[in-house]
């Protein structure tokens, strides 16, 4: 054998109930089975069953991991072999290993005790169908895998689709029409002097961050590729006639007067491959997914005997069946005393025969999976599916566990609370100063007036917002000043807070903020805000109530991890544990 990666790792009870571990080869397992043979001639006690043997293959191990979701210790099983590996590695193996043994070994202890009930059997089972249809839907994935081929294939089945006409990127430079006459009459020749201006080509997007009074115009005033139709005439004849990287000339419309620049063209065709490709490969496989899940479906219900009651009663007796899939049955006790909160559904019957007929084509697709792991019970996909067995059935059963030797204790906690409250505190209370801009009444005025309006607003709160920044200490003073001459535009201060006001809507919290902080300009739903941190205190402590459910889990975690540790102690000290990991 070379290495570990072919090496398989065995645990076996002899007669003194001693677990050894070791590679495994046919002259081993002949040996074995003739010390079976002898030892249950001489004690029928000590026979040794085919289920007192557990044999670890590194698929076994990469299967487990797979099926824990532990990505970062996948590298254990993929070294070349244990004698070239770090200690650190041949640990972390180690513990995997004996990880195992004790789920396989606590099972089967607890089962000697006492059967599955129907609930821990029900929730087993879940477990079993969810990953079944993951691994179903990770081969449905590959099948549904759109190549370059496919797509160049429907690109030119669909190439008139993808036919566009000519297509301009601009930005803009607008003013609107001021309300006073004769100022109204200037504004073209306003604009005519900026368009002689030598350096306005150049930095066109400069001077629309300033001065324009459209939508966006402080982030620039492009707009990007579009076509004849998706604006008005007059923009768009200027948009169209005006060379690439050139200015148009000045020109009015209803409600004021334009410069534009093109930024770039796109001529009149076809979309180009690499354009249009994420929109088809979606498409392809969107169409591809539709038509083999119809096909599952169809295919399940075909080839499985599945009954659900027709109508769903409102109520019944627990042993009433509520679902079958073929020798498998679900009882109305089993499953509403498994899930007590699913017993709303009974309320809306739709509701429950849509949750039985999705959770009969989980089950037809499990069932399915598992004939087809019988024949082959060495796929990694098989291995992997008994491993979410055994995690699931250990689980359940040390939650049992748990629960008979665990009872939590409401003055502990208490006690825990009081011993360690200083670790649980809230967020630093902190006072702000702030100035409001408050926007305009969108509906009370034309959208040129108002964009207009808004641009000069949040330009001026842009431009105060530098201003603050470079002296902070003078915050409230110069922000106060500033609002005291402007009609929109208010200064304020809060009470202590721990998070901001629920009102501002911002996706920011406030504990990124430190005193003295000045914020960036933020937007919320009526208007700009720009704060200081005014004040910090020290954070208060949280009381029991607000911790109670930390506090909880800390002691119940403390303790179970406790009690995992007895529990696997206990059971490899009685089996005589011993683990042996033969370099190559």
């Amino acid at each position: 054998m070379e290495g570990l990666l072919q090496e398989t790792l065995l645990f076996i009870p002899n007669y003194n109930g001693e677990m050894i571990m070791g590679k495994i080869n046919l002259v081993a397992i002949f040996i074995l089975l003739l010390l079976a043979n002898y030892y249950s001639l001489a004690d029928e006690t000590r026979i040794l069953a085919r289920d007192d043997i557990f044999q670890y293959k590194v698929n076994d191990l990469e299967a487990y991991l797979n099926v824990v979701n532990d990505p970062d210790k996948v590298f254990i099983i993929k070294a070349a072999d244990a004698a070239t590996s770090s200690p650190a590695n041949r640990k972390l193996l180690e513990i995997t290993l004996k990880t195992l043994a004790f789920e396989k070994l606590f099972i089967r202890d607890e089962l000697k005790k006492e059967a599955l009930n129907d609930s821990i059997q029900l929730m087993v089972r879940d477990a079993l169908r969810e990953y079944a249809v993951k691994l179903n839907n990770i081969e449905m994935l590959k099948e549904c895998t759109v190549t370059s081929k496919d797509i160049e294939l429907a690109y030119e089945q669909k190439k008139e689709s993808f036919k566009v006409e000519e297509r301009r990127k601009i930005a803009v430079l607008y003013k609107v029409f001021p309300n006073d006459k004769d100022l109204r009459a200037s504004l073209p020749k306003t604009l005519e002097a900026l368009h002689a201006r030598p350096d306005l080509n150049k930095n066109f997007i400069e001077y629309v961050k300033q001065y324009s009074d459209l939508p966006g115009a402080v982030e620039g005033g492009v707009v990007d590729y579009f076509t004849r139709g998706t604006y008005g005439p007059i923009v768009e004849k200027y948009a169209f006639d005006t060379p690439k990287g050139e200015l148009s000339p000045v020109f009015t419309a209803k409600y004021g007067a334009y410069i534009i620049k093109c930024l770039d063209i796109k001529p009149a065709g076809y979309k180009p491959l690499s354009e249009v490709a994420p929109e088809i490969r979606e498409s392809l496989f969107k169409k591809k997914w539709e038509i083999l899940t119809a096909r599952r479906m169809n295919n399940l219900r075909e080839q499985n005997k599945i009954y659900i009651p027709s109508p769903i009663p409102q109520q019944g007796k627990p042993a009433l069946v509520l679902l079958k899939v073929n020798d498998y049955s679900l009882t109305s006790g089993t499953l509403f005393s498994t899930y007590p909160e699913i017993s709303s559904l009974v309320k809306s019957p739709g509701n429950l025969k849509s949750y039985l007929t999705n959770l009969s084509e989980k089950e037809a697709v499990l069932q399915q999976m598992e004939k087809q792991f019988q024949q082959d019970p060495q796929l990694s996909a098989a291995r992997e599916l008994e491993w979410v067995r055994t995690n699931a059935r250990f689980r359940l059963l040390f939650v049992k566990k748990v629960k008979e030797q665990i009872p939590f204790k409401e003055e502990e906690a208490r006690e825990y609370y009081e011993k360690y409250k200083g670790f649980y505190h809230g967020a630093s209370p902190k006072r702000l100063a702030y100035l409001l801009f408050q926007t305009p009444d969108k509906k009370s005025i034309i959208p040129p007036v108002y964009y207009k309006r808004l641009n000069d607003l949040l330009r001026s709160a842009m431009s105060l917002r530098e201003k603050l920044a470079q002296n902070p200490d003078n915050f409230v003073e110069d922000a106060g000043k500033f609002a005291a001459n402007k009609s929109d535009v208010t200064f304020n201060e809060t009470d202590w807070l721990e998070k901001f006001p629920t009102s501002w809507e911002l996706n920011v919290s406030l504990n990124d903020y430190t005193r003295s902080m000045v914020s960036k300009v933020l937007s919320i739903p009526n208007g700009f805000i720009i704060f200081k941190v005014n004040g910090e205190k020290e954070p208060r402590i949280l009381s029991y109530d607000e911790v109670k459910d930390k506090v909880r889990r800390v002691i119940m975690g403390t303790k179970m991890t406790k009690l995992s540790g007895e529990i696997q102690d206990k059971l490899l000290k009685d089996y005589h544990f011993r683990l042996l990991i033969n370099n190559p």
